[in-house]
């Protein structure tokens, strides 16, 4: 998924958490846990930064992915989340908890369905994925990383993520018109 289609998961996620919570929140909470979730649904990506720093390079080589760093284990989102929820001294605190461990893995199930995800990580480092890319060998990755243009062309015509993608960006959308617009 594309970093808008992980922003829009982690909103919906929010929202939705905050409407299942039946806790009256004031608007400033309430904003601060939409904001939030939004934000992390999109954090596990911030380990794009060690993965093009420490090459110097915006090119992927061979066996790397950057989902092999820390960030992109469900595991540690779940850990923290369930601790900051389970010590949480109010229902605020109890929903950012939940929202830790729930946004990111909106990301996760966003991944999972064709470039893969290490659920089961630290016992396996085995990617887990429910399709795979079309022609999505590494020449191909490598000469689409080349021409960016390239590679979010064929995401949107090759991609099976992409029309979920649509789909929870005009849910976002629809939710923020509706709450916030009208």
């Amino acid at each position: 998924m594309l970093p808008p289609g992980h922003l829009a998961a982690g909103f919906l996620t929010s929202y939705g958490l905050l409407k299942l919570s039946n806790v009256a929140f004031t608007p400033t909470e309430a904003g601060f846990i939409l904001l939030a979730g939004t934000i992390l649904g999109a954090i596990p990506d911030i380990d794009f930064i060690p993965f093009f720093s420490s090459r110097k390079s915006m090119r992927f080589t061979d066996s790397d992915t950057h989902r092999r760093y820390i960030t992109h284990a469900p595991i540690i989102w779940l850990t923290i989340g369930l601790i900051t929820a389970l010590i949480a001294p109010n229902s605020f605190i109890w929903v950012l908890g939940l929202l830790i461990w729930l946004a990111p893995w909106s990301h996760f199930m966003g991944d999972s369905l064709e470039f893969g995800v290490r659920w089961l990580w630290p016992l396996s480092n085995r990617y887990f994925a429910l399709g795979k890319y079309p022609d999505r060998d590494l020449a191909t990755e490598k000469t689409l990383i080349r021409h960016y243009w390239g590679i979010i062309r064929a995401y949107m015509t090759q991609s099976i993520t992409f029309p979920l993608e649509a789909v929870l960006l005009l849910s976002a959308a629809a939710v923020l018109v509706k709450e916030f617009l009208l």
